[in-house]
């Protein structure tokens, strides 16, 4: 937790998973001192989301995102990683979607 209050800390940038929106946080207590920003996920693709989650906020910042939300913090991580001070994810995973994970007549694109 930073000491010297909100203008030294970075802020919190928090993206919700698919299907959700800020309202997923409205229970959590964020550390003391964060300034804390929502992201939503309105973009069609992940490019586009992570671009949304960049320009959400100046200068460093720390991410924290579940399931899809932690999705698009890793691409973003690796568009623009001077950017974070940190990263929490959630019920994800790093790797890409592999065929037993893709729901029948689902199909993935690159």
């Amino acid at each position: 937790m930073p000491t010297g209050g909100p203008s030294s800390a970075p802020p919190l940038v928090v993206v919700p998973g698919m299907l959700c929106d800020a309202s997923l946080w409205s229970d959590v207590t964020f550390p003391e001192g964060y300034w804390v920003h929502h992201v939503a996920l309105t973009k069609p693709d992940i490019g586009a989301m992570a671009e949304d989650l960049l320009s959400s906020v100046s200068g460093p910042f720390v991410a924290v995102g579940l399931s899809l939300g932690a999705i698009v913090a890793f691409e973003a991580l690796r568009r623009a990683p001077e950017r974070f001070r940190g990263l929490c994810v959630m019920s994800t995973n790093a790797g890409a979607p592999r065929p037993s994970s893709t729901p029948p007549g689902a199909r993935w694109t690159d």
